[in-house]
């Protein structure tokens, strides 16, 4: 089955879930997605140990959308944020832009 990047994103109350997979260690912190998986891959420069790499993410994002806060997957690679005050479509907009970027 392929996915597209909407299948990450979901509308959830007065903002927006997103669903990603980390990757630690990386060189630079970048989005990545592949169509095998519903969800965007961030790769960061922390470990996943002492919770660095979630403070890594939550940074990132809340530079791009103003807000984020893990709602589920605090010790694993795979996570969900909430962007509070956002619109799914906007937010997918924002991922494409970082997309072609990366």
């Amino acid at each position: 089955m392929q996915y597209k990047l909407s299948d990450a994103v979901k509308s959830s109350g007065k903002g927006v879930l997103i669903d990603i997979h980390v990757i630690s260690q990386s060189k630079k912190t970048t989005l990545d997605y592949n169509s095998w998986e519903p969800r965007v891959r961030i790769k960061v420069k922390s470990p996943l140990v002492k919770g660095r790499a979630n403070e890594e993410i939550t940074a990132f994002f809340k530079k791009l959308f103003g807000s984020c806060e893990i709602t589920s997957g605090f010790l694993s690679p795979r996570k969900t944020l909430f962007l509070k005050d956002c619109v799914s479509l906007e937010v997918i907009k924002k991922l494409e832009e970082c997309l072609k970027k990366a």
